[in-house]
Order: C-alpha cells, then structure tokens, then sequence
C-alpha cells in the first residue's frame, strides 16, 4: 500500500471507481456449485492492466501479474496468492460474451458522467481499421473461402477486406467511436466488417447511447457519413450535424443535377429547367427514392446538357430536403465551429492505436473484436477519470500556494 504513489493513475482509479458491480452482472452466467474461483472483478481488473499498459498478451500479462507489485496490488493479489493461467480469460470472454462486456462498458460511462469527467453535449463519430490477426488470404491458398467478390479466411471468417482509401485497403475490422469532444472520453464503440461503409452507421450507434441518458446537442462527422440515412439519424435525435457534401461519382458531368430541377415531394411533382413538369413514376421502396420521368425530353433543346438517354430520369430521396438544409447550414459560422471539433476523435483514434494496442486484432471473430475495443475504450475513459482528478489537486494546491 505505502509504495503506490497518491498520483499514480491505478491507484486514483480505484478511488473513484468502484467495480464490485462486475460480480453482480457476471452472477448469472456462474454456477452456485463447485469451488469458488477467480472473481469476475479480480480478472477485469487484471484485463484493466492489460489493456492501460499495452501489454501484448494475456501470456505476458500473467508473467507480469508475478512480478509487478503495482499490478498485484490494483489485481487484489497478494505475494502468495496463487496467477490465473492465461486460459482462464478465454473462459472469461466465452462466459460472458460480449453483450456483458458491453454493459461493463456502458456502466463506467455512467460512472464517469455523474463524476463530472464528462459532459456529453458535442461528440464526434469517427471509423479506424483494425487489422486482422490472421496472414492475408489468396485464391491460391489451399482452405481459402470464396464469398462474391471477398476472399475469407479459414482462421477468422469475420474478417473482410476494405479500404481506407481509393489506393489503400486493408484485410480485418472497422471500429466506429463516438467521443465527447469537451473530454476526449469515448461514449460509445462498436466494430464492423472491414467492407462496411462508414454511411451505412447502424442506428443503435447513436440511439443507445441516448437511452442512456446521453443527450448531445451537436455532432461532428467527416463525408464518409454523408448520407441520407445518417443525416436522418441525427436529426431524429435532435442533434445537429455537421458533415461535409460528398461529391459522387456522375458529380463530375456536366449536365444538371438535382438542384437544378423544382421538386416538390408533398405534392409529387418535379419541374426541369426548361419548365416542363416530369411524369411521377413511383416510389422505390428499396432506395427510399421518388422517381420522375421525362416526357418531352426527344424534343428538347437542352437534352444534351441534361442527359445522355432519350428521357431524363430523376431520383428524389424521400430526405432530400435534409441535404437542402445541410448544402445551406454548411456555409454557415456554426458549421465550421462544430466540424473544427472533429479532431478530438482523430486524437483519440490516435491513441487508441499507438498506446493500447487498437492498430491489430488480439483475437479472431467479430465478437472477440468487440471485446477488445470494448476494453480499450474503458481503458481510456479510466485515464480521462485520473487525469481530471489530478488535475483538481493540482489546482488545489496552486489554490493553497497563492496569495
């Protein structure tokens, strides 16, 4: 107890965060018989170690649990308890499951916001790739598995390729996190399928965190989210957004676009800039997409600068007001304050990767994935809880030293 230094970041996280909860959300998933082992709480705080001191396996971590007198003494451990082998944590993580790991997550996010660490009015949501843990598959390869246009491999069949850019991909995961910009603390993270598209954000991301009592008011994005989909997302739970108009493929060509036509979706009409009124050809259900047909468009003396197909066909996403609303709000002062924030998340991103182990997946399978970036971002939040009561006893004293 004496050789733990007051302002060692372990030591002030077991002040002010009590984790005794774990025991009671693990019970179900425990026997009432046999001889009693390892504690779920012990074995978190032993992952708690793991996973701040960027320790590369649970290997590793037990040879460090003998050794190290500041880990014994956060673990609960004492010179003559006996290590957990590092099997123990994979029985662990199969017990519980991610779903549990998740709700420890989500737990200590509550706990940091009643502790002032947080207060979660301005956010930003930013994707990463996480690379697999496994060799890249090839056709040539013996066991490989063929799904469409991906290449899976045997060891991880969670695992697919994606890009980080039109020149670079990747073979593994995408970790989506939300953060508090006011913090830099993580509300919520979740991970993907490296093929999925950043505007494809699913919609418990953003609604979860908001039965949990957390209510931003303004979001920062960058143009991977900007979709109808996530613009409507956002705007449904009252926050407001600022992400960057993406500029699509046929943007480049010179013939009008959207903008250029009077569209009135109540009353279905749309109007091309030679002021005639296009035929209402349905709803695609699909797509969420209105459609207009032209019907004078063979004889029309702008048909060239309009399509290059003998009638103009127009789709008007049943949303479409909302990008109307975002081409307007982007020109604005408030749009650029609030996407100025987005580069909290880079940083956390940032730090994620380059101190906790975030650049490659410890395990295979999604759900293990999860677990892991569930971990890593308790880890940080426990940092961002030690940093901000440092930071009060630092101006305590400065308070104390002064005049």
């Amino acid at each position: 107890e004496k050789r733990i230094p007051k302002e060692d970041v372990l030591r002030i996280i077991d002040e002010k965060v009590d984790f005794s909860f774990i025991n009671e959300l693990a019970k179900p998933y425990y026997s009432r018989l046999g001889p009693i082992g390892y504690s779920p709480e012990r074995l978190f705080r032993m992952l708690i170690v793991m996973y701040m001191e960027n320790i590369p396996s649970e290997r590793k971590l037990v040879e460090q649990l003998s050794v190290n007198i500041k880990y014994m003494w956060f673990t609960r451990t004492d010179l003559d308890s006996p290590i957990p082998d590092h099997s123990t944590f994979s029985v662990l993580r199969s017990r519980l499951t991610d779903k549990v790991f998740k709700e420890i997550f989500e737990r200590i996010v509550s706990v940091i916001i009643d502790l002032g660490v947080a207060h979660p009015k301005s956010i930003s949501v930013d994707s990463t790739s996480v690379l697999a843990d496994v060799k890249l598959p090839h056709k040539e390869d013996e066991n490989s598995i063929i799904e469409g246009s991906q290449i899976l491999s045997p060891n991880d069949p969670d695992a697919r390729y994606g890009r980080k850019s039109k020149s670079t991909g990747f073979f593994g995961y995408k970790t989506e996190i939300m953060v508090d910009n006011g913090s830099s603390a993580i509300l919520n993270i979740d991970a993907k399928p490296g093929n999925v598209d950043d505007y494809k954000l699913e919609k418990g991301f953003v609604e979860d965190p908001v039965e949990n009592g957390i209510r931003p008011e303004e979001a920062a994005l960058d143009k991977g989210y900007d979709s109808y989909r996530v613009r409507r997302l956002l705007k449904d739970n009252n926050i407001k957004t600022a992400i960057p108009i993406r500029v699509h493929k046929y943007d480049h060509l010179d013939l009008y676009k959207i903008d250029a036509f009077k569209i009135d979706l109540k009353n279905k009409k749309a109007v091309c800039p030679a002021g005639e009124e296009l035929e209402y050809a349905g709803f695609e259900k699909r797509k969420s997409n209105h459609m207009f047909v032209g019907v004078k468009c063979r004889k029309c003396k702008l048909r060239k600068k309009c399509t290059r197909y003998p009638l103009r066909q127009l789709y008007v996403n049943q949303d479409y007001l909302l990008k109307q609303e975002a081409i307007a709000f982007n020109s604005t002062e408030e749009y650029r304050a609030i996407f100025k924030k987005r580069s909290c998340v880079e940083r956390v991103i940032g730090e994620a990767k380059r101190f906790h182990g975030m650049v490659r997946a410890k395990f295979r399978r999604l759900w293990k994935v999860k677990i892991q970036c569930y971990l890593t971002a308790i880890v940080i939040n426990l940092k961002r809880t030690a940093k901000f009561f440092i930071g009060q006893q630092e101006g305590l004293l400065m308070a104390r030293a002064g005049p």
